[in-house]
């Protein structure tokens, strides 16, 4: 996998984990009923920037191809 390819996958796991992770600490320091009105805020952040980051590793491998493509003519 190239380079750019395995940044934008790492950037979108360390993105979830750290979104996790803040959804443990705020579950050991706010009451409950709070927790669980701010979880699904919690869930879009990391969808959206699990999301993005998928994306980003899909158009670098297009764009790579498009250039190999080109290279290879």
């Amino acid at each position: 996998m190239p380079r750019i390819e395995l940044v934008a996958s790492l950037v979108a796991l360390v993105w979830g984990g750290v979104v996790l992770a803040a959804m443990g600490a705020s579950a050991l320091v706010m009451p409950y009923e709070r927790w669980t009105a701010e979880l699904g805020s919690f869930r879009s952040l990391a969808a959206c920037g699990t999301v993005l980051g998928l994306l980003a590793t899909a158009f670098f491998a297009l764009e790579r191809r498009k250039v190999e493509k080109r290279l290879s003519r």
